[in-house]
């Protein structure tokens, strides 16, 4: 992974570049790995704090959202990888069943 980032961390490099946004939530998993290549100097926005902290918001204005949510107690997750090694990774984050992992993929 260190090699991945290495080289495709080049081009901001070269570019000198202050700022960088990671796109996409699954970046946090190698946010510190990226912000040792790029140097302390250069700013990292990470969209998955914001989506984090903007759904807590929104949850505080809406706690019927919560309510709804316990109704039933069953939790379902689903993911576009495969269920077995999002079930590996997802279970040191959150309690979750391996039943409740589904693959979000339909074959058609």
């Amino acid at each position: 992974m260190k090699a991945v980032i290495q080289k495709n961390m080049k081009i901001f490099k070269k570019k000198r570049v202050d700022t960088l946004i990671l796109g996409s939530t699954h970046y946090e998993h190698i946010r510190p790995q990226i912000q040792k290549v790029l140097g302390e100097k250069v700013y990292i926005i990470d969209q998955a704090e914001i989506v984090a902290d903007k759904l807590k918001e929104y949850l505080k204005r809406h706690p019927d959202v919560e309510k709804l949510c316990k109704r039933g107690k069953q939790r379902k997750f689903f993911t576009t990888t495969d269920p077995e090694s999002f079930w590996r990774v997802g279970k040191k984050m959150a309690s979750m069943d391996k039943k409740d992992v589904q693959s979000a993929i339909i074959n058609i």
